[in-house]
């Protein structure tokens, strides 16, 4: 994890793990719901119970708490995606193994997901650019080995430059994401057919991006 000028204190870390991430999980909730400026750590420790100093003995600000809870959604994101990995699949695999793994990860943590896309949306929350750019390296990070195969191989063009394609991927996955945060496929992406199902849906993405970028044709 990155160094902070305004990391949570000893204190905060010496807590038991259901006491810190009740705290992460109602900040998560407060800066997903109303944004960084608009967040109030009134209503958190009301709901938490506690006083606002002794929240304070844990965070030195309101932006400490902020980065605090957006540094346990970004290692969450990290070590599920990871757990799911199947090193032997190509590149277009695992484009598709993340879809599927963020989906479910909505599902599971709804509020998560609202929270990065205030981060997108709202060009004065504090590290803005520097939390996207760790987004985007851990996205170049992942994809980059099964990319350079997938090249190498004959898989994919040679001739499409790599940070095209990361762009490309990276764009998938964030309007992806963005259409499943009602928690279901149906009527995804204007498709009324019930019976088409999520990796139905997915299997057509990645088979739209991997005739732009394989060397096969169909």
């Amino acid at each position: 994890m990155e160094k902070y000028i305004c990391e949570p204190s000893h204190t905060f870390l010496n807590l038991p793990e259901e006491k810190r991430l009740r705290i992460i999980r109602e900040a998560v909730c407060e800066f997903g719901e109303y944004g960084y400026q608009r967040a109030s750590v009134n209503r958190i420790v009301q709901r938490l119970g506690i006083a606002k100093g002794s929240l304070y003995q844990y965070f030195t600000n309101k932006e400490a708490l902020f980065i605090a809870a957006f540094d346990h959604f970004s290692e969450l994101v990290k070590k599920t995606v990871r757990s799911d990995r199947d090193p032997k699949g190509d590149f277009f695999y695992q484009v598709s193994g993340v879809l599927h793994s963020g989906y479910l990860f909505l599902k599971k943590y709804p509020d998560f997901f609202l929270l990065y896309s205030r981060v997108l949306a709202e060009e004065d929350t504090p590290h803005r650019e520097m939390l996207i750019k760790r987004f985007h390296l851990f996205s170049v990070e992942y994809f980059r080995p099964f990319l350079d195969s997938g090249k190498a191989s004959g898989l994919i063009r040679t001739d499409v430059n790599n940070a095209l394609i990361f762009f490309m991927v990276e764009a998938l996955l964030d309007r992806f994401f963005r259409e499943c945060r009602g928690g279901s496929v149906s009527g995804m992406f204007g498709n009324d057919n019930p019976d088409d199902s999520l990796t139905q849906i997915i299997d057509q993405l990645v088979g739209v991006l991997r005739v732009g970028l394989g060397t096969t044709r169909i």
